[in-house]
């Protein structure tokens, strides 16, 4: 097993590794000389089922990034649309075979997500329109992830319909819902939604190169097996979930339509 295939798979991992360190230690020395309390605006429940110095470094981490994004004057809308390059970027990471990189692009990807929504109530600045450029955004994001993967496994024609699947699926998730709540019903249940889709995705790309070191590490075009595993449950589960939203709303408005009727009949 060579050293250069060994610091390919691990690089993204070494890098975040340390960024980690480094933070934990400014904000142990921090904490020491001033002592610590999370914001109320960025964590509202003031609630960590077990405080721990952990715990209170990813708020100190998350407020200092917060406000680091405040201070160069962005926007909401803007903290979207970085969030959208940076999911962009996490696809093409996939269409190259750069997984573990791709992981870590996605999960920062989502962290912008979220605090564009507090840069918004820190600021004053909440809006619908930014509402829906961040709806409009997360499902471009996750097409490119989807398409990036369908690149990567197109000399696998199985996998590049599960690609297609699990983008089908995702969607018709998110349509169903979006086209109930225009209609005047809120639907939010069901399976394997956004959120969850993309943080196993993630985690699962990140550590898939470390498993391949030991299936086959000198594959010219490794198969990232617990990726593509990942990848055949989405298109599973998300069109699974996709017919429950429709098949549960279509069954909801049914019932209403035919109380509505019943109700005349009485009249």
């Amino acid at each position: 097993m060579g050293v250069t295939v060994i610091l390919v798979a691990l690089w993204p991992h070494l890098l975040v590794l340390g960024v980690a360190l480094l933070s934990m230690a400014l904000f142990a020395v921090q904490r020491a000389r001033h002592g610590y309390q999370p914001s109320s605006k960025i964590n509202p429940t003031k609630n960590v089922l077990i405080p721990s110095f952990g715990a209170n470094w990813f708020f100190w981490c998350l407020e200092h990034l917060v406000q680091g994004l405040i201070a160069l004057g962005l926007s909401p809308n803007q903290v979207t649309i970085l969030s959208t390059l940076v999911g962009l970027l996490a696809g093409a990471a996939y269409a190259i075979g750069w997984f573990a990189a791709a992981g870590w692009l996605l999960l920062c990807s989502g962290a912008l997500d979220m605090m564009d929504g507090w840069v918004a109530r820190l600021t004053g600045q909440t809006s619908k329109s930014g509402d829906f450029l961040d709806a409009v955004c997360d499902r471009y994001v996750e097409i490119f992830i989807f398409l990036g993967l369908s690149v990567y496994y197109r000399e696998r024609w199985w996998m590049m319909l599960a690609c297609a699947l699990a983008i089908t699926g995702s969607m018709m998730v998110s349509y169903t819902r979006a086209r109930g709540e225009v209609m005047g019903l809120e639907y939010n249940k069901g399976i394997f939604q956004r959120a969850e889709r993309m943080v196993w995705l993630s985690v699962v790309s990140v550590f898939s190169p470390l498993a391949q070191i030991w299936i086959d590490p000198w594959a010219a075009h490794p198969f990232y097996a617990p990726v593509a595993v990942l990848v055949i449950i989405t298109a599973v589960l998300a069109t699974a979930g996709g017919l429950h939203r429709t098949v549960a709303i279509t069954r909801i408005f049914g019932r209403g339509e035919a109380q509505a009727e019943g109700d005349g009949e009485e009249g």
